[in-house]
């Protein structure tokens, strides 16, 4: 089984989608809940587990209804601390876990990619996640095409008023 860890403030801001929501919010939180939103397509139709680890910032009180929503979709979102920040979370997931080979570390950051490396994790540029992202979604609307398609005039949502 796969095991997606994405180093979410890194994923920020190499996207340049998501970096444009990081200077409209100066909490971060509306970018954090696009990235969540996006990589859910990765439960749905990737297959395995996800987490994303964010970095220690204010609102973390503020969100944690929120990501325990997230958790009920299956993504674990995980905030660092003061004394332990996202990177040291991630290489520490790996480094410690029994089959560190099942892991895909999305991440720009080189001494995370060497880390997770060195324990036989796979490390994942931002930009080749980005591109296997967009292949699931469109694998994803390919299917639901399909079964709207199957569907045909059953398929629909009609109240009449």
């Amino acid at each position: 089984m796969k095991r997606w860890i994405i180093d979410g403030h890194n994923v920020l801001h190499a996207s340049s989608e998501l970096r444009g929501l990081l200077s409209a919010d100066s909490s971060s939180t509306s970018a954090q809940r696009a990235l969540i939103h996006r990589v859910s397509v990765l439960k749905d139709f990737g297959g395995g587990s996800v987490e994303v680890v964010f970095d220690s910032r204010h609102e973390k009180s503020h969100n944690d209804r929120w990501r325990e929503c997230q958790g009920l979709k299956g993504i674990e979102v995980t905030y660092g601390s003061a004394d332990t920040q996202a990177d040291s979370i991630i290489e520490q997931r790996v480094v410690a876990s029994d089959a560190p080979e099942s892991y895909r570390v999305v991440t720009n950051d080189r001494m995370i990619r060497h880390a997770v490396e060195a324990a036989g994790a796979e490390a994942v540029s931002v930009e080749a996640f980005v591109r296997e992202l967009a292949q699931i979604e469109a694998r994803q609307s390919r299917v639901i095409n399909q079964l709207s398609k199957t569907a045909g005039a059953e398929f629909g949502n009609r109240l009449e008023f």
